[in-house]
C-alpha cells in the first residue's frame, strides 16, 4: 500500500484471538516495513513472524542496535527540530504522546534549547493515563496471551480493523465488536492514601499535557 507518512497502530494475534504483541508499523520506504515493538519482545515477534513467512522473499530482523525511537511533544513536525530522522510522524494512539520519531543511532541528536527533556516515568504516566497499553510495561514481559484486542483498547486507539478480512484471530475480535460485549478492558487510575493526591496528580499530568510546553522522551 504504498510509502506510508504516517504511523499505524496494530496488534499480533494468536489463533485463539488473544493479543500477542502491540506495535507501531511504519513504511518508510518501498523496501522496507518499520515494526515498532517493546524492546522485550523483539526476539519473540521476529520468531512469530518468521513462522509465517513461508516461502516469500522477504527478510525479518532486529534493527534495535542501529535505530533509536523517540517521542516529542509539543513539535508540529520533524522540521521544526532540524532532524534527519529515518521516519517520523505523530504517535497514532494518542496526540497526547505527540511525535514518534525515528533515527539511526549513530546520528543521536542534538537537543534544541527550547526543549525540555524529562524521563521515560513521565511518559508512561501520560501513556497510562490515557489508556494506553504497551507491551512489557502492563504485562510483565509480554501480554499473557489471554487479553483480547479490544480489552486492551486497540479499538479505540484505531488499532485494530473491522472491515479487512482474513488475518489471524479475526473470528473472535470481530464477533467481539458485533455483539458489543467487552467485559473488561485496561482502564487509567490514579491511586493514593489520599484521594485529593491522586486527583490533584492526574491534574498535573493534564495540565502538562495541555500546556505549550515542547517535552522530549528519551529511547
Amino acid at each position: 500500500f504504498g510509502i506510508l507518512t504516517e504511523g499505524r497502530h496494530a496488534g499480533f494475534l494468536s489463533s485463539r484471538g488473544r493479543l500477542l504483541h502491540d506495535a507501531i508499523l511504519s513504511r518508510p520506504s518501498e523496501e522496507e516495513f518499520l515494526v515498532d515493538v517493546d524492546r522485550a519482545n523483539v526476539g519473540r515477534l521476529a520468531r512469530h513472524l518468521n513462522m509465517y513467512k513461508l516461502r516469500a522473499n522477504v527478510d525479518i530482523s532486529d534493527a534495535s542496535h542501529e535505530l533509536s525511537v523517540w517521542s516529542f511533544a509539543g513539535v508540529p513536525s520533524a522540521d521544526a527540530l532540524s532532524l534527519n530522522p529515518v521516519t517520523a510522524f505523530s504517535d497514532p494512539r494518542s496526540k497526547a504522546l505527540g511525535l514518534r520519531i525515528i533515527l539511526e543511532r549513530k546520528s543521536r541528536p542534538l537537543i534544541p534549547k527550547h526543549v525540555t527533556g524529562v524521563t521515560e516515568k513521565v511518559y508512561q504516566v501520560i501513556r497510562t493515563l490515557h489508556g494506553i497499553c504497551e507491551g512489557s510495561v502492563e504485562s510483565q514481559g509480554d501480554f499473557r496471551e489471554e487479553e483480547l484486542p479490544l480489552e486492551c483498547n486497540l479499538d479505540v486507539t484505531d488499532g485494530v480493523s473491522f472491515e479487512k478480512g482474513c488475518y489471524i484471530g479475526q473470528e473472535l475480535t470481530a464477533r467481539t465488536h458485533h455483539t458489543g460485549v467487552v467485559r473488561k478492558r485496561f482502564f487509567p487510575m490514579a491511586i493514593d492514601k489520599s484521594a485529593d493526591n491522586a486527583l490533584r496528580a492526574a491534574q498535573v499530568v493534564q495540565e502538562y499535557i495541555d500546556s505549550d510546553q515542547t517535552t522530549l522522551i528519551p529511547p
